[in-house]
C-alpha cells in the first residue's frame, strides 16, 4: 500500500468516517421520526376507537329504550283489540236482538214472516276464533 500524497489518505479517512457517522445519525433521526409518527397515528386511532365505543354505547341504549317502547306498545295495542272484540261482540248482539224484535212487529202487524236471513253481523276484531 502506497501512501497518498500530502495527507489524502487521512482527508479520506475522516471524510468517510464523517459521512458514515453522519448517514448512521440521519437514519436515527429518520427512525425517530417514524416512530413519532406511528405514536401519533396510534393515538388517533385510540381517540377514535374511544369515540366509537361511546357511540356504540349510546346506540345500543337507544336501541334497547326502542325495544321497550315497542314492547309498550303492543301491550297497548293487545289491550285496544280485547276492547274492540268486546264491543264487537255486544254491538253484534244488539243488532241480533233489534233485529228479532223488530221481525216480531213485522209478524204481528204484517201477518207474514220478515226475512232475516239477509242478517251480517260483521266481526272487527281479528283474533282468530277457536271458541
Amino acid at each position: 500500500m502506497s501512501a497518498a500524497p500530502n495527507g489524502t489518505a487521512r482527508w479520506t479517512l475522516w471524510v468517510t468516517v464523517v459521512a458514515t457517522v453522519g448517514a448512521g445519525i440521519t437514519g436515527i433521526v429518520t427512525y425517530t421520526n417514524q416512530i413519532a409518527a406511528l405514536s401519533s397515528a396510534n393515538e388517533s386511532l385510540d381517540q377514535r376507537f374511544k369515540g366509537l365505543e361511546k357511540r356504540l354505547d349510546e346506540e345500543s341504549s337507544a336501541n334497547s329504550k326502542t325495544r321497550s317502547q315497542v314492547i309498550a306498545l303492543r301491550t297497548a295495542l293487545s289491550e285496544i283489540e280485547t276492547q274492540f272484540c268486546a264491543e264487537d261482540t255486544v254491538r253484534n248482539l244488539m243488532h241480533a236482538n233489534d233485529l228479532k224484535f223488530t221481525a216480531i212487529l213485522w209478524e204481528k202487524s204484517m201477518g207474514s214472516k220478515m226475512p232475516t236471513d239477509n242478517a251480517y253481523y260483521p266481526q272487527i276484531c281479528n283474533r282468530d276464533r277457536r271458541e
